[in-house]
């Protein structure tokens, strides 16, 4: 039998004094990708990722429409299965290392943004950082919506400097992004 996780406070576990944490989001669905024009959904992992212990639940994978790629621009959001979206040129973009981490993870890990830092953390104990980048790797920050047969759903999509960006599900997208904007100066 497994204790139980105890998650823990990213405010009080990681930030640091003057630190301030403007958002999280916790993975509770797949993440797709394009990299280099290759669409991949559900995506899979190109660089290393630690291994979380206690890997999530399966999950139902995507449509097939998502799947092979055969949709256009954002309709990837229609599919219940996905949780975020990374496009970049390349597989060493900030985008995919999230991606990656963030896939591997699922379940266990949660992408913290803070006034300093954004980072893929374990918050339960012991709290441990898989990845931590500067925020001023951030170019933008927006949220991203759209009404779908079942719902509105909404999104938040960071933009960063090497051209990459990550899109991922946020309940609250237009709140959040004005408290990251604003926490970061954007």
């Amino acid at each position: 039998m497994t204790a139980p996780r105890i998650e823990l406070d990213p405010q009080l576990a990681w930030c640091q004094a003057g630190e301030r944490l403007l958002a999280r989001a916790k993975p509770d669905g797949h993440i797709g990708s394009t990299i280099g024009g290759e669409i991949t959904a559900p995506h899979r992992p190109r660089g290393r990722a630690p291994e979380p212990g206690d890997p999530a639940k399966p999950l139902p994978l995507p449509t097939l429409v998502v799947s092979q790629g055969r949709f256009h621009d954002d309709e990837w959001t229609h599919d219940p299965t996905l949780w975020g979206w990374a496009h970049a040129d390349g597989p060493e973009r900030l985008a995919v290392r999230l991606a990656d981490l963030l896939t591997a993870g699922r379940g266990t890990v949660t992408m913290l943004l803070s006034s300093r830092r954004l980072a893929v953390a374990r918050t339960h104990q012991p709290f441990t950082a898989w990845f931590e980048a500067d925020v001023r790797h951030i170019v933008a920050i927006r949220p991203f919506g759209l009404l779908t047969a079942d719902g509105h759903r909404e999104f938040l999509r960071a933009d960063f400097a090497d051209r990459s960006a990550l899109l991922w599900r946020a309940p609250r997208a237009r709140r959040d992004a004005k408290t990251v904007r604003t926490g970061l100066g954007l």
